[in-house]
């Protein structure tokens, strides 16, 4: 990398921090704080991590601190195996580890549209900021991401995933790009943004091979070699989830619809109830504030883009960007209307085995922004360069830089106005600091208001905040005291128990061969040395089979992880081949792009 490349990437690096710093400075300004709504669920889950990891050195498999006890091996919403929840996470603590891992995505974003918008879409460096700022700030991102949707945060990688996708069509190796960005989002929890990328990723195929048919080959081949490396490489997290949803389905059928009058009433309102009339859902669910300019520099987009794919006599290459851009709109726009009428797509959608499990369409939203925001930048660049062509005097020339720089940093003040009190909710208790004590489930607690401090409490709970409707018993036994019984009661006593987030035990003396229930949800994947693990009424129960004095231990150990892990480990040696391996660069000649100052700019078609 050239020392200008290099600087140019810092400086990138820079103002993408600064930026999105700027719009989430909320969340760290109230460093106590934790952060509201959803949040809870998943800083549970990352004190659940935290704890196994560090308390117990244990891989957190199970979670004994909701619902009874249940595995986070088979939840599609486990963050706490992907790379990032260990880089935020484990080494800065639950508390500023959730704020850092928003702010990471935010920039991974904000660079990803730029550079999405400088290779493909061929904007100047002012529009690309401009259509950065506008997606990465949009209302979209504010509600789901001061909401606590921090699965939805996977939604900042699409402009990444996009690159490489398209990189892959000339050069294979960036297949292993493309199944890497693919199974992070799995690994993040993205049961949202995974489903959604697949069907981005296939509506960008078939307009790349309708508009470019000469591709059709490339298209094929690093799309079913991209396909393949993901399946492998994700086998980890592919398997256990889709065990775990067929063992217990949970079809969520959806029948919202909206109007196209209410998407531009969720782009242009400054200021909304929390309830929308006439929906099932809250406002946070369909907020998308990017105001008045935007929509109308994205409507002059479609019709730039539209005179750019029909009317100008431009190569296929960029014909097929001007259509991308239009009919992704389209597209996302009818997915996020939702059930509006019975031939939209997102009725047909729902009848797909696993699009059944998500709902609330309005969040199609998101990718409905990012063409939106790609195409007001576009109309960001023709305005430039339609001042830059008048006939004026010298001076007046410059007005085709000022203006559109003008544009975009009033845009991004009025996004900073309206979207950043939306995201100043860090205003819930500090988590993580309760001292631990014997585990037991707890009695007369609120459960919303405390349950993200229960791991490191080290207290549990029958209730239950969970996507998958797990099986639990009715028979558990709450407040605390011993953890173990013995069946028959009359049959020996326990005389200490104890466990771990994968481990449960029970020092017990018997008198005759008797059962061991522990306070917590069986499941078939544990097992017992002592004598069979059985299911009572619901409750782990060991059957030890000799009487006298001795620990009674069962451990959590998922069946499928041997095969799944071990298939992800070929997935990863698989990339790795790929992205090593001597395969040709297809280097195309790309189309000249224009500057900030809307004069003509050549450039090698090097994508990374």
């Amino acid at each position: 990398m050239s020392r200008a490349r290099f600087g140019a990437t810092v400086g990138l690096l820079a103002v993408a921090t600064l930026a999105m710093g700027g719009l989430w400075s909320p969340a760290f300004l109230h460093p106590e704080a934790s952060g509201w709504g959803d949040w809870q669920w998943f800083l549970h889950m990352w004190e659940a991590g935290r704890v196994a990891y560090l308390r117990s050195s244990e891989v957190p498999l199970w979670t004994p601190y909701h619902c009874g006890g249940v595995p986070l091996w088979g939840n599609p919403q486990a963050q706490v195996y992907a790379p990032t929840y260990l880089l935020t996470a484990l080494p800065f603590g639950t508390m500023l580890g959730h704020k850092l891992f928003v702010l990471l995505h935010a920039v991974a974003g904000f660079v990803g549209l730029y550079h999405l918008g400088r290779r493909i879409v061929r904007l100047s460096r002012t529009a690309s900021f401009f259509a950065s700022m506008v997606w990465c700030a949009s209302g979209f991102f504010a509600w789901h991401g001061a909401g606590g949707h921090a699965t939805f945060l996977a939604f900042y990688y699409a402009p990444a995933l996009l690159l490489a996708w398209r990189a892959a069509e000339r050069d294979l190796r960036y297949a292993a790009a493309v199944a890497a960005l693919m199974v992070l989002v799995v690994l993040e929890g993205g049961h949202y943004p995974f489903p959604y990328f697949v069907l981005w990723l296939g509506m960008d195929a078939v307009v790349r091979a309708a508009t470019c048919p000469a591709v059709i080959p490339r298209l094929l081949a690093s799309s079913m070699l991209s396909g393949l490396l993901t399946g492998l490489l994700g086998a980890g997290r592919f398997l256990p989830i889709l065990l775990a949803i067929q063992a217990n389905p949970h079809p969520v059928p959806d029948l919202d619809g909206l109007r196209p009058e209410e998407i531009l009433e969720m782009l242009t309102a400054r200021t909304h109830e929390y309830h929308f009339a006439g929906h099932g859902w809250v406002w946070p669910e369909y907020g998308a504030y990017v105001g008045w300019a935007v929509v109308g520099l994205g409507a002059l987009g479609v019709l730039a883009a539209c005179t750019g794919a029909f009317v100008e006599r431009a190569r296929p290459a960029r014909r097929s960007t001007y259509v991308w851009l239009v009919v992704g709109l389209g597209v996302f726009f009818l997915f996020t209307q939702g059930s509006v009428t019975p031939r939209h797509p997102w009725p047909w959608l729902q009848e797909l085995p696993f699009y059944r499990s998500i709902h609330v369409p309005s969040r199609f939203r998101v990718l409905m922004l990012l063409h939106l925001a790609l195409l007001a930048g576009l109309a960001l660049d023709r305005l430039g360069a339609w001042l830059s062509s008048l006939d004026v005097r010298t001076d007046l020339k410059a007005l085709g830089v000022a203006v559109p720089w003008t544009l975009a940093l009033l845009v991004s003040v009025d996004l900073y106005v309206v979207n950043v009190p939306t995201i100043d909710r860090w205003n819930e208790e500090a988590v993580g600091v309760r001292a631990a004590g014997a585990h037991h489930l707890v009695q007369g607690r609120s459960y919303l208001d405390e349950y993200a401090n229960y791991p490191s409490e080290n207290v549990g709970t029958t209730e239950c905040y969970d996507p998958v409707p797990w099986p639990r018993s009715t028979r558990l036994w709450l407040g605390e005291g011993p953890q173990a019984r013995i069946e028959p009661a009359d049959a020996g006593r326990v005389v200490a128990w104890g466990r771990t987030s994968l481990t449960v035990w029970a020092e017990v003396a018997l008198e005759r061969p008797a059962r061991v229930l522990f306070n917590q949800n069986h499941h078939a994947d544990w097992s017992s040395p002592q004598g069979p693990v059985v299911n009572d009424e619901l409750r782990l129960a060991v059957d030890a089979g000799r009487p006298g004095r001795q620990r009674v231990t069962a451990r959590y150990f998922p069946r499928d992880l041997p095969f799944s892990v071990g298939t992800s480990a070929v997935g990863a040696l698989a990339c790795l081949l790929v992205a090593w391996s001597p395969w040709r660069r297809r280097r195309a000649a790309m189309p000249p792009r224009p500057t900030s100052r809307g004069t003509i700019e050549t450039r090698p078609a090097s994508l990374m």
